[in-house]
This record gives C-alpha cells, structure tokens and sequence, in this order.
C-alpha cells in the first residue's frame, strides 16, 4: 500500500470561500507523517474549486481518509463528503477528529460513514493510527481513539497530553500558503497560528476542560520566536 494520507477540512459556513484561513488542525496531524515521508494531500473546502473530484481522485489509493470538523455546518459538510467516499471506496478507513468527535466519540462513530474517531489531540494519536492501518495492525493497541470492530463501536483508553515542543514544524508547504494570508488589524499580511494547547480554565461554555481535562501545554518562547521568523521570511 502507497504511504499516502488524504485529509479534508469542511467549510463551516454554507460553503463560504470568504474565509481562507490556514487549515491548521490538518497541518498539525500531518507533520509526524510528512516528516517520515508520507505523502500527505489536504484539501480544503476554502481553498479547492472542487474538492469532491479531488478527494474521490486522491483516494483511491490512500491509507485512509481524515476529516477534522468543529460543530454546526461543518459536521453536516464532513457527512456529505464522507458518504460520498464511502459509496466509492466502501473499504477506505473514514477518521474524523476535531471537537465535535472528540466529545461525541460513540455518536459521531456511529455514523455508517466513519470508522474510526481520533479523540483530543491528533498531534501524536494520528500518526500512530496511520501506520497502524499501514500495517494492517489490530488497533486496540493506538490510545486515544473509538473505532468500529464488526457491530461493536470500542473506545480505547485516553491518551496522554503530548508536549507539542517534541514535534515538528508545522508543514506549511503541504498547502498554497498564499491563499491563506489575510489583512488584519495587525498588517496587511496576517495568517492563523496556534502557539499552545488547551487551557486551565473551567468556562461552562467551552469544550476546553471536557476534552484536555485543565492541562495547557505552550511551545517555549525560543520555537514561537523561531517559527514567527519563519513565516515574516516566507
């Protein structure tokens, strides 16, 4: 099987182009893979023309198909695409991830079009269960994921929070980096960029504390320093 990884990122909002920012959740998952060179293909509903035909294309040969979603619209645009895979590719492992899947695990697995849910941070889970279903593995071993096996829906014990300082760069050339650069109040050039992850608050609103339990982890100053240089040079 070719080491090659198809990710989509739905459009939150009736598929709106108006927004192009960076799609960082897909990066983030991918730069483990892409560093151990894996062909990585992301497609995004802001920045592809059409990307049904690209992911049917892409996916014919693909490890599987990763799909990261938040809530509203973008659950409902993840479905669609996920169905439509599913009725070519019947065999093709479907994973999604995001907010909604990491709180709704059994609900969003239950879905006849997704087979596997990565639970709260991808960063480290995503890549293992690639290269488990590379190598065709059980996956009661990969913590941090539910997953279908026969009629049973199985979720594996949690993962422990990652330190994002032990992974790579973000991979900011698996995508058309200039469709992503935006005015802002800030300057004329403005792009998305996540220097840490979760938060020790408790806010009721906020699906924080549900999903990385209070824990926050940020890069050390010196790789912020070093990765904003990075993109001003870019």
């Amino acid at each position: 099987m070719k080491k090659k990884v198809v990710l989509f990122l739905p459009s939150p909002v009736s598929y709106s182009r108006s927004w192009r920012g960076v799609p960082l959740s897909l990066l983030a998952i991918s730069r483990i893979l892409d560093k151990e060179n894996f062909e990585i293909k992301i497609i995004s509903r802001f920045l592809s023309d059409n990307p049904e035909k690209e992911i049917l294309k892409e996916a014919q040969d693909s490890i599987c198909l990763g799909i990261s979603a938040m809530i509203g619209f973008q659950i409902y645009d993840g479905l669609a695409l996920s169905k439509l895979v599913k009725e070519k590719y019947p065999a093709l492992p479907i994973v999604w991830g995001g907010w909604h899947s990491s709180i709704l695990p059994k609900q969003t697995c239950e879905n006849p079009n997704v087979d596997i849910v990565v639970r709260g941070q991808g960063d480290f889970v995503f890549p293992e269960l690639v290269k488990t279903l590379l190598k065709k593995e059980d996956l009661n071993q990969v913590l941090g994921i539910t997953y279908k096996k026969g009629k049973k829906i199985i979720s594996n014990p949690n993962r422990q929070f990652g330190d994002i300082n032990l992974l790579p760069p973000i991979p900011y050339h698996l995508v058309d980096i200039e469709k992503c650069v935006e005015p802002s109040e800030y300057g004329k050039r403005g792009i998305f960029y996540v220097s840490s992850y979760g938060c020790p608050f408790s806010c009721g609103f906020c699906v924080e504390p549900v999903v990385y339990k209070k824990q926050w982890i940020g890069l050390t100053a010196d790789r912020v320093v070093e990765e904003w240089g990075f993109l001003a040079k870019k």
